[in-house]
């Protein structure tokens, strides 16, 4: 064997080999015919430079190709993608800087407003107090909770008992009537009656869950809703119209569904406070 070869064979081996990714990826390279274009693609580049010396073979690679930098222009690497890279990752660092601020400022709003319902949820507390809970400290009697299942059975005497009739919808086969619309509070369907009670700060927590702006500024339900259902839970008779005027008008069959879906999710929202704070029997 010829020294030389011998000698350039040992470097070889002693030399690291292609990481297992550096070799997948130049297979794919060989198999696509990628390589044979991009030797094509160099190839044309030596003639057309007028021949590249053997010793510049690498920097000439380099400056056509290394760091990010392509031959955009003849003879002229163009550093302004280096450049867009660069102000892409600031500009990515700067969205999420505002996303987090709007997120925070978002969050102090749906506050205030939370805050400013302050009133009205002791206004509904008030409506329906629960009984009040024995303590020894009778100086400072425990802050009145909302009894569920009062407020519950104010609401249903507001709701209608029946649906609206089924109305007649237009098919291929002729007019046929729509299926009738369930009663979700009607004793076929109803769920069991809630119980237990929701106190203030339980309230004002469940209250961003149903009314709270997002970030594309949507909300579960507009606030009004909420005054609708303080309206409807008012346990007080409404008044005897005065002669000559109309009686007020009964609730709209699908405003009652929206409250008493809206009604459930304070129900809910109060279920697992009650249940953490409640007290286990003592077991033997």
């Amino acid at each position: 064997m010829d020294d030389e070869f011998a000698e350039q064979l040992h470097n070889l081996q002693d030399q690291a080999l292609l990481t297992r990714k550096e070799a997948d990826f130049r297979s794919y390279l060989v198999k696509t015919g990628v390589a044979e274009d991009i030797v094509k693609l160099l190839v044309g580049m030596e003639e057309a430079d007028g021949g590249i010396p053997e010793e510049e073979a690498v920097n000439f690679v380099r400056e056509k190709y290394g760091s990010r930098d392509l031959a955009l222009e003849e003879g002229k690497p163009i550093d302004i993608i280096n450049e867009v890279i660069d102000e892409n990752t600031g500009l990515k660092a700067r969205l999420a800087e505002l996303e987090s601020q709007f997120a925070d400022t978002l969050g102090r709003i749906n506050a205030v407003e939370t805050g400013k319902r302050k009133e009205a949820f002791e206004s509904l507390i008030a409506l329906h107090p629960s009984e009040p809970e024995e303590t020894e400290d009778e100086e400072a009697p425990p802050p009145a909770s909302l009894d569920l299942g009062k407020m519950y059975a104010a609401l249903l005497a507001r709701f209608p008992a029946e649906a609206p009739p089924p109305e007649t919808v237009a098919t291929l086969e002729g007019d046929e009537l729509a299926p009738p619309e369930v009663v979700p509070w009607s004793a076929e369907s109803a769920e069991e009656p809630p119980t237990g009670t929701a106190s203030l700060s339980v309230i004002e927590a469940w209250y961003p869950t149903a009314f709270a702006m997002d970030s594309a500024y949507n909300r579960p339900h507009e606030p009004a809703l909420f005054d609708e259902l303080v309206s409807a839970a008012d346990p007080t008779p409404p008044a005897e119209p005065a002669e000559g005027e109309e009686p007020p008008a009964p609730m709209e069959f699908a405003k009652a569904v929206q409250l008493h879906a809206l009604f459930w999710t304070l129900a809910t929202a109060a279920a697992p406070v009650a249940s953490a704070s409640a007290t286990p029997e003592p077991t033997e």
